[in-house]
């Protein structure tokens, strides 16, 4: 083999593909995918917003979050209300929840415990994990007097504004407790300190 040769398949890929155009396009497939989920964590934060709205948020141009938002409403993961043009997490995002709650040992186990404690105080009850600076929500049961359908699984809230929020933060360890406390927390309403 001469030198030339063994040269440039040192630095070609399995499919003879340039090594730094396969390095680039897998980090523009691996941006994508980071601005995907991005889009869906704007969705979730925001309930919806449009394309101009999630663009500024990603720091994108406008065309880019369009079609972003187009594969992801073909995988089901949002949708867009038509008269408004504004978008919001799909049916899809519940189908990869359910997939994952079922993994969570907590969730199952939990759930005989949370509707008998729905039932026993007639309100809903719910079961939230620990995420970085926030709760999450991995259960819900509604008691019969809830007064409102409010769906909180998947959610994550404020650990300072929420009561189970407050809880999971009680029983942190004091560093990491003060730590969190000592970050400007965002007020949810007018009455959140």
């Amino acid at each position: 083999m001469t030198g030339t040769r063994k040269q440039a398949d040192q630095n070609s890929g399995p499919n003879g593909e340039p090594r730094e155009r396969q390095s680039r396009t897998a980090a523009g497939s691996v941006q994508s995918v980071d601005r995907a989920v991005s889009v869906l964590e704007i969705l979730a934060r925001h309930g919806e917003a449009g394309v101009t709205e999630i663009a500024d948020e990603l720091g994108v141009h406008k065309s880019t979050a369009f079609r972003l938002l187009g594969v992801l409403e073909n995988r089901g993961l949002v949708g867009q209300a038509k008269d408004r043009g504004k978008y919001f997490l799909g049916a899809g995002v519940l189908r990869l929840a359910g997939a994952a709650a079922v993994r969570m040992d907590i969730s199952q186990e939990g759930g005989p415990v949370c509707r008998e404690l729905a039932d026993e105080v007639g309100e809903t009850v719910n079961i939230a994990v620990l995420d970085e600076d926030a709760a999450v929500n991995i259960m819900q049961a509604r008691g019969p007097a809830s007064v409102t359908a409010q769906n909180w699984l998947g959610r994550r809230t404020p650990l300072h504004a929420t009561s189970s929020g407050k809880v999971l933060l009680a029983h942190l360890p004091t560093t990491l407790r003060e730590g969190l406390l000592a970050r400007h927390a965002a007020r949810a309403s007018p009455s959140t300190r």
